[in-house]
């Protein structure tokens, strides 16, 4: 999906929403929130803090953190630093991190720009540009959920722990619904039949 996505301004967005919406195992509606003052480069990524989420009860927020990816092409911290500076040369330093981009290649909320108020991309437009790539690829069945799902099972087979998979997704400790994402993982991962010898 990733190499699906253009090489204009538009495609930058695309692989923003999709890595960091990966990395995070966002919600769509916590990655619309996202502001240009909510994401800050450390050291080893990015700090990204969410103002509420769905399981944030008293809007306390919190602080996902994205390391480095190994490689390039699928790395959220590369990709969103390069969006922060594509969105900084147009001047734009504050208000959404996600934006829509007209058919022209102009962010919206920007003079000349076709569209509305400040531009910040909705639950339902990331969702859109979700299933949009997923399709051109070839997939089906995959929405804006899928990045938070996808990221919690591909973590899951990777052998991370419950926990550790729970607190980057913003899941109560005791949540039933990250375990959904991660029995299929273990159940194919720790497969009794793998080391019977067949």
């Amino acid at each position: 999906m990733v190499e699906a996505t253009g090489g204009d301004l538009a495609g930058l967005r695309d692989r923003t929403l999709l890595l960091l919406g990966f990395t995070m195992m966002a919600r769509r509606s916590e990655l619309a929130r996202v502001d240009l003052g909510d994401v800050r480069i450390v050291d080893d990524g990015l700090e990204v803090f969410l103002s509420t989420s769905k399981t944030d009860k008293d809007s306390a927020g919190s602080t996902v953190r994205v390391p480095y990816g190994t490689l390039a092409l699928t790395c959220a911290v590369r990709t969103t630093r390069a969006w922060l500076e594509a969105l900084a040369e147009r001047g734009l330093t504050e208000g959404p991190l996600l934006r829509g981009v007209d058919r022209h290649g102009r962010l919206a909320g920007t003079p000349g720009a076709t569209g509305r108020g400040r531009g910040r991309m909705s639950g339902a437009g990331i969702n859109l540009v979700v299933k949009r790539l997923s399709e051109a690829v070839g997939l089906e069945g995959v929405s804006a959920h899928s990045l938070r799902a996808g990221s919690a099972t591909a973590a899951a087979m990777a052998g991370v722990p419950r926990a550790q998979i729970a607190f980057q997704g913003r899941w109560e400790p005791k949540s039933t619904a990250v375990d959904a994402y991660i029995r299929p993982a273990d159940a194919w991962r720790d497969n009794p039949m793998r080391k019977v010898g067949l």
